[in-house]
Order: C-alpha cells, then sequence, then structure tokens
C-alpha cells in the first residue's frame, strides 16, 4: 500500500531536501504540521542524486515511533522497509539503483499521526554493475528491459500494464539509460498484459513503434520478467507485421500482381541502419494492395511491369508529375493511429503522348459535401475527357466499403450519391479512379 502512496510523493513539495553523493546522516523528527500521507501518517523526504548501477543504502532509526521507509526511484516505483530483521526500531533499504536521477527517500512511521525523533544515513557508492534487467520475481511487480534493433539497451520506452480482469488499470513506466524497466502492479487478484512502445524522430516526424514482447500475459500476485526487442520489419501477431506498407495503385488495364517495385534507402533507416534495396511484386494485403513489411526510411522507388519486362512510370499517388523514379518518406495519414504507409501511381511507359494521347490523363476534379455527414454525402466528380472510372469508399486500412460506380462515363460534371448510413463513425476515403489516374477526398462519417 505504502509503495502506491509513494507515487503521489514524487510529485510533493517537501519541507526539507538534501544532496548526497557519499555518505550523509539526518537527524530529524515527525511532527504535527509535517505534510502527511493519505492514510494519515506524518512524513518527511530527502532528494538524493544516484548514477545507475551504484548501490543504494538507507538506514532508518527511531525510538519514538515504529519507523517506515520509502525510496522513490525516478521511474516512479518505490522500494519500501519495515520492521528491518525483525526489529520495530529500523528499517533498512539497500538496492542497485537501476536508472540515474533523483531518488526520494521518504521517513514516516507505521501507524497514522505518531511522532518524534528519527536519525536516516543514506549512503551511495559504486556497488558493481547493475543486474541484469528483471533479475529477479517478486509478486505484483513487473521487471524485465528493452533492447534496439542492435541489442542495446534502449531507453526512454514506454512500458504499460493492463489488468484484464478490470478494464480501464494500467501502470506505466518507462526503460532507464541502462534499457530497465520496474513497474509495481495493483495488489488485486489480475492478469496482466504488459505492452511497450518507443518514439522515434524522422525526417520531420514522430514515429510510434510497438516493441516485440518476449512472452504473453502474466499472474500479477506471481509477478514476472518481461523483457522487449525493437523490431523495424519481420512478422508479428494476427498476420501483422514491424515493418509498413508501400501501398500500389493502377489504371484500369493494369493488374497490381504484376507491378514490381523497387526501393532504395536514401541515406539511414529510422533506427540509423543502413538499410538494403527492396525489390518485390505487389501482394493483397490488408492495406490493400502493397509491398509490405517495409521498414520506415527514405526510399528511392522505380517501378517495373513484370509481364513484359518494362519500365513504368511513377509518382506519389495524387500528387506531382509521373517519372522514371520517385523519393518519398512514409507518412502518418490518420494521425495518432501509429498507421504508416507510402502511396505510389504506377502506370505504363509509353512515351511522351500528346492530346488524347495513352498516357495523358483527363483533367480530374472531385468534392466531397456535406463532410462530415452523419448519413451521406454527395461526390461532384468531374471529367476532363471520357474514360472509364472506379469510384468507391475506402476505410483506414484501404478496405472498400462501398462502391460508388465502376464503369464509363462521359466528360464532364457527375454526381454519386455516398450512403453512409451503414457505416460506422470514422475517417474514411472516397477514390476515383480513371484510365490513367486516381484522386481521393477524405469523408468523416460522425454522429
Amino acid at each position: 500500500m505504502r509503495a502506491l502512496l509513494a507515487f503521489a510523493l514524487a510529485l510533493t513539495t517537501t519541507a526539507s531536501a538534501a544532496q548526497s553523493t557519499t555518505s550523509q546522516t539526518f537527524d530529524g523528527r515527525l511532527e504535527s504540521g509535517d505534510p502527511t500521507l493519505a492514510s494519515g501518517e506524518y512524513f518527511d523526504a530527502y532528494d538524493v542524486d544516484v548514477e545507475a548501477g551504484h548501490l543504494v543504502q538507507v538506514d532508518l532509526v527511531s525510538t519514538a515511533f515504529d519507523p517506515y521507509l520509502l525510496v522513490v526511484r525516478p521511474d516512479g516505483g518505490a522500494w519500501e522497509n519495515d520492521d528491518y530483521e525483525g526489529s520495530r526500531t529500523r528499517s533498512y533499504i539497500e538496492e542497485v539503483a537501476p536508472e540515474s536521477g533523483v531518488y526520494r527517500v521518504v521517513v514516516t512511521s507505521y501507524a497514522p499521526a505518531e511522532t518524534g525523533a528519527y536519525r536516516a544515513t543514506v549512503t551511495v557508492g559504486e556497488g558493481g554493475p547493475a543486474p541484469p534487467c528483471g533479475s529477479s520475481v517478486t509478486p505484483y511487480v513487473v521487471t524485465g528491459g528493452a533492447v534496439d534493433t542492435q541489442g542495446r539497451p534502449l531507453a526512454g520506452a514506454l512500458v504499460t500494464a493492463h489488468s484484464q480482469s478490470l478494464p480501464g488499470s494500467t501502470v506505466q513506466g518507462t526503460t532507464g539509460s541502462n534499457g530497465c524497466y520496474r513497474l509495481d502492479l495493483l495488489p488485486i487478484p489480475s492478469t496482466w498484459s504488459v505492452v511497450a512502445t518507443t518514439d522515434r524522430e524522422f525526417g520531420g516526424q514522430t514515429f510510434r513503434f510497438d516493441l516485440h514482447p518476449d512472452a504473453g500475459p502474466l499472474a500479477g500476485n506471481l509477478g514476472a520478467v518481461r523483457s522487449f526487442d525493437w523490431r523495424i520489419a519481420g512478422p508479428r501477431a494476427e498476420g501483422r507485421f514491424y515493418g509498413s506498407p508501400v501501398l500500389v495503385y493502377v489504371p484500369l488495364g493494369i493488374t497490381e500482381s504484376d507491378v514490381e517495385l523497387t526501393l532504395a534507402p536514401v541515406g539511414p533507416l529510422v533506427d540509423g541502419s543502413a538499410g538494403a534495396t527492396i525489390t518485390r511484386a505487389a501482394v493483397h494485403t490488408g492495406d490493400g494492395w502493397a509491398v509490405a513489411d517495409v521498414p520506415i526510411g527514405r526510399y528511392r522507388i522505380s517501378a517495373r511491369h513484370v509481364p513484359t519486362d518494362g519500365p513504368m512510370e511513377i509518382r506519389r499517388r495524387n500528387a506531382g508529375a509521373y517519372s522514371s523514379e520517385v523519393t518519398l518518406d512514409f507518412e502518418a495519414p490518420f494521425g495518432a493511429l501509429s498507421i504508416y504507409w507510402i502511396e505510389v501511381e504506377t502506370r505504363l511507359a509509353v512515351g511522351t503522348a500528346g492530346e488524347g494521347g495513352p498516357n495523358e490523363a483527363p483533367e480530374v476534379g472531385l468534392g466531397v459535401w456535406p463532410n462530415p455527414t452523419p448519413v451521406g454525402a454527395r461526390a461532384t466528380l468531374s471529367l476532363g475527357a471520357a474514360s472509364e472510372v472506379v469510384a468507391e469508399v475506402l476505410d483506414a486500412l484501404g478496405r472498400r466499403v462501398a462502391l460508388l460506380h465502376e464503369g464509363p462515363l462521359a466528360a464532364g460534371s457527375h454526381e454519386l450519391q455516398v450512403d453512409a448510413s451503414r457505416l460506422p463513425p470514422a475517417l474514411y476515403l472516397v477514390r476515383v479512379g480513371t484510365a490513367v489516374g486516381a484522386v481521393t477526398r477524405p469523408l468523416t462519417v460522425a454522429r
């Protein structure tokens, strides 16, 4: 129980504080007027700077009250002791610091409203290297570590334990400079699932990555060790991947599986590694037709038409002119949902066509109104030239949820009805594909 109270102490302004790097003794008193814990005990607190791997020893003695000792770590967790070796006058803690930072020594009593003098001695010294992450198992405690793609300690990863018995009950912490973490679980009968993420800045964007766990859920009353590693590609649960897709769009008359992309890294990948050139044909995935499981990075992308072994022209979807190659970064189309992709459009390279030539895309205009909408909208389409047209509504994963039109349309304006009455509230895309190009507009269904 005291460990839970200590989380609040980590943000409490205390009456006295001191810094120590070797050994220091604090002679003090618990008395009326001191700050109190939620359960009614008076307390004093002292802050101590400690480096990772150093040994922390705190000895608390009082003959006036039953002393109770807490040390709040930088990650918000706490060590605690009462009645060291059965003594009602002494509490003692000896631990190796898992990370560098300020450790808060909290002197309090076992029972509420106890007062009197005490002596607390804090000693910090080199205690040898820190133990491996998760070197022991303690009831209602999860420990472990995280490493990056090179096997090095991964600092700053966010680790979250979710109670499966009490939905919404979570405990969070972060890995220290040595890649280690500790979570003090709620002392309730529950199975817990533990997940971890790490954020990385790349190309002016922030990307969030799920870390790969070494095991599944755990029983809280037993405690456990759970460790994680960062993977930028490779399979994960439920048929998904740690990499992201490069989505491929083609004009009518071209089969997506006949398109092969070559992706050459331009500079380091998101994890700092050099990466390697990827050459693969598009396959059908849950995200649409794509080259799947590509590590986040910047790529120079070209396309080949497999049946004819001929080059294709390529561009970023709905943007810019077609060319023999394009350099693109991954983007996050849905904000904080941690979904990332690159979208490209390809077409057969038939030379530079003139007016009405095979590669000259008719001008396409598309508007969607009202937007947002609770039940329906109108998609207003304008074509600069007659064309085969496929108009559809896609969900956030690129899956078709409604077909608005499929077939030829004359040049001019056309109005298509979007029935959103059966669509769940969410963000969708209205996509219109013509013989040599496509255009999309977002559509929000809100009720």
